[in-house]
């Protein structure tokens, strides 16, 4: 029986072998070319091809030749780049929410503008997964901006920054210096510059698929009193490390 199973296992990986070199070699080769350099047996060639065929992942371009087809197209599409990031991270965040009574959050730098993609926590943040907000005047999105290269950094700051509490950060020099020290200390603090008396500790992350991201936890007013930052910042950044380091084990 165990015998059978990996025999299945192989067949499997082999047919995915035959799949992957088909779709990178684009028909410039025929498919029994591929199957030699493959060392996969001409009958076994056939069988995978054909189930590929029928799944309509491949098409045949010219005569033994093939390549990936349009719905296979259509489909990686459809596959976000940073979902790999997203599963990583949501168990991490939901962590650390709970250790905190928090509101943890992932999100990346999107046309000027934080786009969140994990939200995890307490209720009682008016965040949502998939929101967008103005980065300028939040944790997360402080902490986007500083790793955001000079040149475009100096054109997100040419936008007038509009002043929401009286905290937020609206003038250039003064948001560029507040950046430094972000990259300077490793974390990001929201001292109510979005909404009054809401306080966001927010970590950079590594680059993933070419964008920027960073995670954050976020606390109500009523917790501002017994909240100690330090503590909260060496979490998030423990957290950002846990996260890092388990994507890149995955590349």
């Amino acid at each position: 029986m165990s015998g059978k199973q990996t025999t299945g296992a192989q067949a499997v990986g082999r047919a995915f072998e035959l799949f992957e070199a088909v779709v990178r070699d684009g028909g410039q080769s025929s498919l029994g070319e591929i199957g030699d350099r493959l060392g996969i047996a001409a009958s076994s060639v056939r069988r995978y091809a054909k189930l590929l065929l029928d799944r309509g992942i491949i098409v045949r371009i010219a005569k033994g030749r093939y390549a990936g087809s349009e719905q296979l197209r259509a489909m990686l599409e459809n596959i976000d780049p940073l979902s790999r990031l997203v599963a990583v991270a949501r168990p991490i965040l939901a962590r650390a929410a709970s250790l905190q009574s928090a509101t943890a959050h992932l999100g990346t730098f999107e046309n000027d503008m934080v786009t969140y993609l994990v939200r995890e926590g307490t209720p009682n943040i008016f965040t949502r997964e998939q929101a967008q907000l103005e980065a300028y005047c939040t944790g997360i999105g402080k902490a986007l901006l500083s790793q955001l290269p000079k040149r475009e950094l100096d054109e997100y700051l040419r936008t007038p920054l509009v002043k929401l509490t009286p905290t937020t950060i609206v003038d250039g020099d003064a948001m560029r210096r507040e950046l430094e020290t972000i990259r300077r200390r490793g974390y990001a603090i929201d001292d109510g510059e979005m909404e009054g008396g809401l306080i966001c500790i927010a970590a950079p992350l590594a680059e993933t698929e070419g964008r920027i991201c960073a995670i954050s936890l976020s606390y109500p007013s009523q917790r501002l009193e017994r909240l100690e930052i330090a503590r909260s910042a060496k979490l998030l950044m423990k957290s950002a490390e846990q996260i890092n380091a388990r994507v890149a084990s995955m590349t």
